[in-house]
């Protein structure tokens, strides 16, 4: 069957795409990378739209079209210019991931020119109303206006059913494996010196001092945190990298580009999230690339406040824990229980290689998922 092109929206963090530093890329931006890779795989024809692009795309985006819109230095009118010029030219399906008034602009002027606009959900704040009556204006807007809302697990869409009254359809996250060096064999449990492993953004919302309190009560445990800043919690992750380094059992990295940081999952014992609960007591994650990274390598998690429809539990990937206490209990029996630790860590393994885009299945899933696969 023939197929129809994609055009994939990615108007923030963009420098992950080229050779130069990735500080700014998130998990959102990854997701898009995974998409953009996987569909051209499968014979689509790909245009990936971005702004703020330094230095020359990266080698892996090998024919696929890379779209530079703006730079830093470009002012207001020629980026609407830009923004409606490649609306105009672009493929029959656009994709784009995440809420904002852009977005919400972008995906009403593609309806206008005849578009099909599929929008990814991240966050679990976004598929729901909070305080804010603008925010709820553009979600609203931006939710409805949309061709199709996919969403990251079921209690997304609940949440969109519930404070939207719009339908959606559920897609966990995806990981190219070979950007990851694809690991055909794991390391063993005696090979592992990191006890627990941190990574993600240092922002207040990820929950650092639940991950202090808890490496405080274990000093004979061995922890490393790596992850920087983002662009508005540059004083908050000074305050906690001091905090950090002053302990002996934790090793702080810092930032570490997406592509290295196998080299810390394979000499992990576990995975630890520590994000706490927001408004409603969601929380900032969605299906959090970091998981299905370590489940790569066969890393459980031990995760505090989300258990992606229970999956954590049910599949054996690792433990849910409520409490700092309840996380410091279960990294010990992880720890201490090789046996335990054996079973969950091959289960995460066939859990991400169930996600694998090298999966021809899974590529060919995201293809029919996306509306690019003519009838």
């Amino acid at each position: 069957m023939l197929k129809h092109g994609l055009t994939i929206f990615s108007l923030t963090n963009s420098d992950y795409l080229s050779e130069c530093s990735a500080k700014r890329a998130g998990g959102s931006e990854r997701q898009l990378l995974y998409t953009a890779l996987a569909t051209h795989a499968e014979g689509v024809d790909i245009e990936l739209v971005t702004v703020n692009l330094e230095g020359n795309p990266n080698s892996m985006l090998e024919g696929i079209s890379v779209n530079n819109l703006w730079s830093i230095q470009v002012n207001g009118l020629s980026k609407i210019y830009n923004m409606i010029r490649s609306l105009i030219g672009s493929k029959k399906v656009i994709y784009i991931r995440g809420i904002s008034f852009v977005h919400g602009m972008i995906i009403i002027l593609s309806r206008m020119f005849g578009r099909k606009v599929i929008l990814g959900m991240t966050s679990d704040v976004q598929c729901a109303k909070n305080r804010s009556f603008f925010a709820n204006i553009v979600k609203t807007f931006t939710i409805n206006c949309s061709t199709k809302i996919i969403a990251q697990t079921k209690n997304q869409q609940n949440l969109i059913d519930s404070h939207f009254n719009k339908s959606s359809v559920v897609f966990y996250n995806i990981i190219n494996s070979e950007l990851f060096g694809r690991p055909e064999t794991l390391r063993g449990f005696l090979n592992r010196d990191i006890d627990v492993l941190w990574m993600g953004t240092v922002d207040p919302k990820k929950g650092l001092d639940r991950l202090l309190e808890i490496a405080d009560q274990m000093p004979d445990k061995d922890f490393t945190v790596i992850g920087a800043s983002s662009l508005d919690s540059v004083e908050y992750a000074n305050k906690i990298a001091s905090q950090l380094e002053i302990r002996p059992n934790i090793s702080y990295e810092g930032f570490v580009q997406p592509s290295d940081v196998c080299s810390y999952l394979k000499r992990s014992k576990l995975l630890i999230n520590t994000s706490i609960p927001l408004e409603s007591d969601l929380t900032k994650e969605g299906f959090p690339n970091v998981f299905l990274e370590a489940w790569l390598f066969g890393t459980p998690v031990i995760s505090m406040s989300i258990d992606i429809d229970g999956l954590i539990t049910s599949q054996k990937l690792g433990l849910f824990s409520a409490t700092t206490q309840e996380a410091k209990k279960d990294i010990m029996s992880l720890i201490e229980e090789e046996n335990g630790w054996k079973v969950m860590s091959r289960n995460a393994k066939d859990f991400a290689d169930s996600r694998d885009v090298a999966n021809e299945d899974v590529r060919k899933l995201l293809v029919d998922l996306l509306e690019i696969r003519s009838k």
